[in-house]
């Protein structure tokens, strides 16, 4: 016979209480990609759509229970992130 099992409660995780945004960089934290072009936000969302021609699904297709998105392009438009 094998023992009973119980499940014990997650004690409460900090960084689900405060909203996703709160966890991307803004674009003075972001690497820049040469010193006479930093980035600036062009877009954000709830990261609801697959990103990117590798991503075939969006976040919440796989299991994400919360997501948001946040876009950066050069001042330039040369690159995009």
């Amino acid at each position: 016979a094998r023992p009973e099992r119980t499940l014990v409660p997650l004690p409460p995780q900090p960084l689900l209480g405060r909203p996703a945004r709160t966890h991307l960089l803004d674009a003075t934290r972001m690497p820049t990609v040469a010193d006479d072009l930093p980035w600036t936000r062009a877009a954000w969302g709830d990261g609801s759509e697959p990103v990117g021609a590798c991503q075939k699904a969006s976040l919440f297709d796989i299991g994400a229970v919360r997501t948001t998105e946040r876009r950066f392009t050069t001042a330039d438009g040369s690159a995009t992130a």
